[in-house]
């Protein structure tokens, strides 16, 4: 019984170091309270973000915040992101409303991370599969450019009017379910009919003239998509300034990937 119990204490407080350690690698929350956090340097002026992400705190009680870091401490992405999100109180109490919008730009020696964690009264508007196809529609295209502003404005530009009811995920999810799910299946299906078409037009050459049957008219024609986008542009102007977080609470939902 000793045994079992020192055993217990021990794993108990591996378990709470390793906490508290987590924790202290995640940054104090900032004095002035501000909503685009730029740690890593990459974001250039966030002023319009941050006068944007300001008056939707404003006008919804949504709170959106936007943090860069050099490195994530060998936390997860999701992990740190909850953490952050917790330790800042993002969002109000009671509704916690808030969301965290974490990256870790890519580097010579390490992958870029991105990850959209939601507050827990914002899982049910932010389900995890939206976050995961905000990050890799919106996001990753940008960074992969190394243009980190644009692609935080593309992923606001969706996350604000869902989180405040004005669109649904659902609408956002089925129309870019087959660009981002089913995109290298129906990459397969093109190549394979273009296989087809090239093995005909071969095999239509060399069969003798009687095997074939040639008209005089032809046409053409074109096939093609392309993605629209939906959701404003520009910078509101915040109506005053931003007074701080509220309190907010996370559970651990959202989505993330990386490049």
């Amino acid at each position: 019984m000793t045994k079992r119990w020192t055993n217990r204490i021990v794993c108990l407080l591996v378990a709470v170091c390793a906490s508290m350690a987590a924790w202290g690698a995640i940054p104090d929350r900032p004095d002035p309270p501000r909503l685009v956090n730029d740690f890593a340097g990459v974001l250039g002026d966030v002023s319009a973000l941050e006068d944007s992400l300001r008056h939707l705190s404003n006008t919804t009680g949504n709170q959106i915040v936007v943090v860069t870091v050099a490195s994530l401490d060998d936390l997860e992405p999701w992990d740190y992101a909850t953490q952050l999100g917790r330790k800042w109180g993002v969002g109000q109490k009671g509704t916690n409303n808030g969301v965290v919008m974490l990256i870790k730009p890519k580097t010579s020696g390490s992958a870029g991370q991105a990850f959209i964690a939601p507050g827990y009264g914002l899982e049910g508007a932010l389900p995890d599969a939206l976050c995961t196809m905000v990050v890799k529609r919106e996001m990753i295209p940008h960074f992969k450019n190394d243009d980190y502003n644009a692609g935080v404005w593309a992923a606001v530009r969706v996350v604000s009017p869902i989180a405040a009811g004005e669109y649904p995920a659902e609408k956002y999810l089925e129309k870019n379910k087959y660009s981002d799910e089913d995109g290298e299946e129906v990459m397969v299906v093109l190549y394979i009919i273009l296989l087809l078409v090239i093995a005909i037009i071969v095999i239509g050459y060399f069969l003798p003239d009687k095997y074939v049957n040639y008209s005089s008219g032809h046409g053409s024609g074109t096939w093609g998509g392309g993605r629209s986008s939906w959701g404003g542009g520009g910078s509101h102007s915040s109506g005053g300034g931003f007074g701080g977080f509220g309190g907010g609470s996370f559970g651990g939902g959202g989505g993330g990937a990386s490049w």
